[in-house]
């Protein structure tokens, strides 16, 4: 890969955190911000766990939903709205990605390829939602090989849950097992206490989620062609197509195992390629791995489509730019144009699954290729 100058990556890196800090300054965020706030409110007035059965659209698992509260009290003692000082939360977890980037690839690089992309800007900036601080957790994870800082970044959103047995891939059986047990202990950790409070609600409402909207995908497909039977259907079931497709991804890597951050990328591709829900921050989930997974000019060319793809619909949501609340929910908002949009982007994604698990073993990129000396 190429070098980048210290002076180069320095300037690079600072505006990159620069925008964020405009952007959380100049703006409320998108609708998840108002919903965040709503959560938090309940949360604080019911507690974690019966928060579930007071708000049914409540999806978040309960680590995020205390860091929600958390963030929300920590405001009001230093006199921040919410949604500034938790997307500030969120740029300080796109900075711990960085430096886990860096670690795992010693690339400068392929660092400025996710901190400065403007999607990732866009998404902690502005946006108002927990996924940066899963993507971090995650990707400590894959760092540290660590099955409690796993099951931490599942504690905030539960995507991260499918993506176990792709780790255990390259362990021994007995890091398997320590993975393993590690992984469900902070997990019951995190839900026991929600759910002894809360009763099931917590966990229907956390498991039983399978996204919402039909702007993207095999929904989106039906939206465009005014079919709304099949969207619905495949809002309700396209969750198994998600779980088979993993399958398949599994037993493909068993057989032909790769590192962990190429099979990550391709796996969150794919989770994002079959997807039954909509969420311009989802799309944001590969971006970390695409340069681990993906020919060089392929992986910019998907970060530069996403890149506009969320500006595009940010625009739309806010009816104007810059932005300052991007409303996704009201009800005359062009979610067909969207789903247009999005086609290119979802095709992408397709041809992005198939170059990479065309790719040989010897044209991943190493350590030594990735650094820069």
């Amino acid at each position: 890969m190429k070098a980048v100058s210290k002076a180069g990556f320095v300037s690079l890196f600072a505006a990159a955190l620069a925008i964020r800090l405009i952007l959380t300054a100049t703006s409320f965020g998108s609708t998840d911000a108002l919903l965040m706030m709503t959560w938090a409110h309940i949360a604080e007035r019911y507690g974690i766990g019966p928060a579930y059965a007071v708000a049914p659209y409540l999806n978040h698992s309960p680590l995020a939903l205390w860091l929600i509260v958390g963030t929300d009290r920590l405001g009001t003692l230093i006199g921040l709205e919410f949604p500034d000082i938790f997307r500030l939360l969120q740029t300080a977890a796109d900075c711990l990605s960085a430096l886990v980037l860096y670690k795992l690839s010693r690339s400068r690089e392929l660092v400025l390829f996710f901190f400065a992309s403007p999607a990732a800007i866009f998404l902690s900036g502005f946006h108002c939602n927990s996924d940066p601080t899963m993507t971090a957790l995650l990707l400590a994870a894959v760092l540290t090989l660590s099955g409690a800082v796993f099951g931490l970044s599942s504690s905030i959103k539960i995507a991260p849950l499918p993506l176990a047995p792709f780790f255990l891939i390259n362990l021994s059986w007995r890091r398997r097992a320590l993975f393993v047990l590690s992984a469900v202990t902070a997990l019951v950790l995190v839900f026991v206490p929600a759910v002894r409070t809360g009763g099931g609600a917590v966990l229907r409402n956390v498991f039983g989620y399978s996204g919402s909207g039909y702007e993207w995908g095999f929904c989106g497909v039906g939206l465009l062609l005014r079919n709304r039977p099949w969207s619905e259907f495949y809002s309700l079931y396209g969750r198994f197509i998600v779980i088979a497709a993993l399958v398949a991804l599994f037993l493909f890597y068993r057989k032909r195992p790769a590192p962990l951050t190429t099979m990550l990328g391709v796996a969150l591709l794919a989770m994002n390629l079959f997807a039954p829900g909509f969420g311009v921050q989802y799309l944001v989930w590969p971006l970390p791995y695409l340069l681990f997974a993906l020919p060089r000019r392929l992986a910019y060319a998907l970060n530069a489509a996403l890149s506009i793809f969320l500006f595009t619909t940010y625009t739309i949501w806010a009816r104007e730019f810059p932005w300052w609340f991007a409303n996704a929910a009201a009800p005359d908002i062009n979610r067909r144009l969207i789903a247009l949009l999005a086609v290119p982007l979802w095709a992408l994604y397709g041809v992005a699954i198939v170059v990479a698990l065309r790719r040989q073993p010897s044209g991943q990129l190493a350590p030594e290729q990735l650094a820069e000396g």
